[in-house]
C-alpha cells in the first residue's frame, strides 16, 4: 500500500510572500528552460518568493542566497510545490 501524499502543483506567480517551494516542473521550450538555467533556476531548486505577481510587475525569488526577478509569464510556466517551513 503506498502511503505517500501527493502535494498539490502549483506556479510560481501563484505563491505568496515567504512561501518556500520546490521547483518541480517546467513547460516550455529549450529557450525558456535555458533562460531559467543561465538565470540559475534548475528543476530541485528550492526557492523562497520575496515578492509575488499578484498586482503586477515580477515575481522576485531568492535562490540560493541570490535574488532574482522573473516575469509573469515566464512564472506561469514554473510548476513548483510548497515546502512547509
Amino acid at each position: 500500500m503506498n502511503t505517500q501524499t501527493i502535494k498539490p502543483l502549483f506556479t510560481l506567480d501563484q505563491l505568496c510572500r515567504n512561501d518556500v517551494a520546490k521547483v518541480v516542473k517546467i513547460d516550455g521550450g529549450w529557450n525558456i528552460r535555458q533562460r531559467l538555467v543561465q538565470l540559475g533556476l534548475h528543476i530541485g531548486d528550492i526557492i523562497r518568493t520575496k515578492r509575488g505577481c499578484k498586482f503586477g510587475g515580477p515575481v522576485l525569488i531568492t535562490i540560493q542566497n541570490y535574488d532574482i526577478a522573473i516575469g509573469q509569464g515566464m512564472a506561469r510556466r514554473i510548476w513548483v510545490t510548497k515546502i512547509e517551513s
